[in-house]
């Protein structure tokens, strides 16, 4: 096993090139993807809270267990009928400055609400934050009038709104993210490029393929001679030379 993951390393080693090249490229284009290729999206949240509670006689109001767990119940229910043109073509009727149908209203928003929690967030992403802070706040705004007439019950409030901010931050694109997973997948990318590489390979070319391959084992090896090693060789041969050939002078002068 440790030969195995040994073999592994060195085809890898052998190629890191290959995956440097793969993950740099990945990089830049997550980079250029995230920046220049991918418009810029905002979210603002608007929260709702239903909190019907019994009603005294004494017209004080009383939050038991049951009244609290039959609005929890009716979150869900109540996310769905957000979603519907009931209240959605109402939205696109009043305020007809967001120049948006049902349909794309419906698009842009996501609704959610934690375990066993009385809040429904409603959240809008659009290029412009001002725009989702106005799709949500006026969605809000609208189920929250619309729900007596389909449900007859007044129990939903409006616990907070999309505030606009100076200088809002994008939630779209996530170049962290992108980024990461782009590391991810050029790296196992590359991976398989190198194995399949090292497959298709069936040349000898390095001292452990010797015994990998063959069997045998390696007696020597021959370096890789470069044109400045022979020219050192050149001149210290001719340096030797001239010595032999002064000291031979210099003995026939004597």
């Amino acid at each position: 096993m440790d030969r195995e993951l040994k073999d592994y390393f060195l085809i890898v080693k052998r190629r890191i090139w290959l995956v440097l090249c793969c993950v740099i490229a990945a990089c830049i284009f997550a980079a250029v993807y995230s920046y220049y290729l991918v418009t810029p999206e905002y979210s603002a949240t608007t929260k709702l809270v239903v909190n019907k509670g019994n009603q005294l006689p004494t017209g004080q109001t009383v939050y038991d267990l049951n009244a609290v767990t039959t609005n929890i119940k009716l979150v869900n229910t109540y996310k769905e009928i957000i979603q519907t043109s009931a209240v959605l073509d109402k939205v696109a009727e009043r305020y007809p400055a967001l120049q948006l149908s049902s349909e794309q209203l419906l698009k842009k928003m996501t609704f959610k609400s934690a375990n066993e929690s009385q809040v429904i967030h409603i959240s809008v992403f659009d290029p412009s934050y001002e725009r989702a802070a106005n799709i949500a706040n006026a969605v809000a705004s609208v189920f929250k009038q619309e729900i007596f007439e389909i449900m007859d019950i007044d129990n939903v409030t409006i616990l907070e709104t999309a505030k606009l901010k100076g200088n809002p931050v994008p939630v779209k694109p996530n170049f962290q993210l992108n980024l990461l997973l782009a590391i991810a997948a050029s790296l196992m990318i590359s991976a398989a490029l190198v194995f399949l590489l090292e497959y298709m390979d069936s040349s000898i070319r390095y001292e452990n393929d010797v015994e990998l391959y063959l069997d045998v084992p390696l007696l020597a090896t021959v370096s890789t001679i470069r044109k400045n090693d022979l020219k050192s060789d050149r001149s210290a041969v001719s340096n030797q030379k001239r010595k032999v050939g002064e000291s031979t002078y210099a003995g026939v002068n004597r």
